[in-house]
């Protein structure tokens, strides 16, 4: 039968039974471990960086709000649309005496109400030379007017031989009305 280990012997087995426990140990807890660190490295890596991406695009929203509220101060209706229409009609006439325009016929036309904003537009004549008429239509359509042409309809009528240019313009600029 079997005889009893020596003293080497049981130091030789209890050894190898401890080489065994540490293999199966690594491989059973250590590897695993590890793995899932790596995994969770990679995870807070690309968590990192979807986080610099969000304060970048933070940073930037910032800019852009505030070019927005800036906008948006420009095209806010604070007066209802019978001052408004008044302020434009008044703005109008400044820019076409500044150009030393003579406007023959000025009139406001109905306000268009849509969903998010209004548009006022206005109709005018004007009897002048072709370059001041351009000259004017720049300056309403350029900061801090910002009128947009709608319609331009030029009409030499029975003064074929001289310079000026009787012209019907439609002007409008879109507001958004404000709270009350």
């Amino acid at each position: 039968m079997l005889r009893p280990l020596t003293k080497r012997e049981v130091n030789i087995f209890i050894l190898c039974i401890l080489l065994v426990l540490i293999y199966i140990g690594y491989n059973i807890v250590i590897k695993p471990l590890r793995k899932r660190i790596s995994l969770a490295d990679i995870s807070i890596q690309q968590e990192t960086k979807k986080l610099s991406e969000s304060l970048k695009h933070l940073d930037h929203q910032k800019h852009y709000k505030s070019q927005y509220v800036m906008y948006l101060s420009k095209f806010r209706q604070d007066q209802n649309n019978d001052e408004v229409m008044s302020s434009i009609l008044s703005e109008i006439q400044q820019a076409g005496s500044r150009l030393n325009l003579g406007i023959a016929d000025l009139k406001p036309r109905k306000v268009n109400k849509e969903q998010y904003f209004n548009r006022f537009s206005v109709s005018l004549t004007i009897d002048s030379t072709f370059i001041n008429i351009m000259s004017f239509i720049y300056t309403l359509q350029s900061k801090p007017h910002l009128f947009k042409v709608e319609e331009v309809s030029f009409d030499r009528g029975a003064n074929t031989q001289g310079t000026i240019i009787r012209t019907h313009l439609i002007l409008s600029r879109i507001l958004i009305p404000g709270k009350k």
